[in-house]
């Protein structure tokens, strides 16, 4: 699926990083592990990055392309670590 904006074709060429679900509570000391970021279900049922399971910090990623490669058009962020590509959390994916 090809998008343009006003008939110009636009051309997504840059890359975002999202940080695996484990990335902190998988290297933080066990007192610290409900302190730092993890991954939790909100009321929805969608994955949210949480502090001290009450502080909601948001979507788990900023990207934009599924696990098939095809992109969703008109949100910021997919609601899962598993709709999203391996290639947003793992580099050599």
């Amino acid at each position: 699926m090809s998008l343009t904006v006003h008939g110009i074709p636009v051309i997504d060429i840059d890359s975002h990083y999202t940080e695996p679900p484990d990335l902190w509570t998988s290297r933080a000391p066990a007192k610290y592990k409900d302190a730092v970021p993890h991954i939790t279900l909100n009321d929805e049922g969608q994955q949210r990055w949480t502090v001290l399971d009450d502080i909601d910090f948001g979507p788990p990623g900023f990207t934009v392309v599924r696990d098939d490669g095809k992109k969703e058009y008109g949100t910021i962020s997919l609601d899962s670590f598993e709709n999203m590509s391996k290639a947003a959390t793992e580099p050599k994916a």
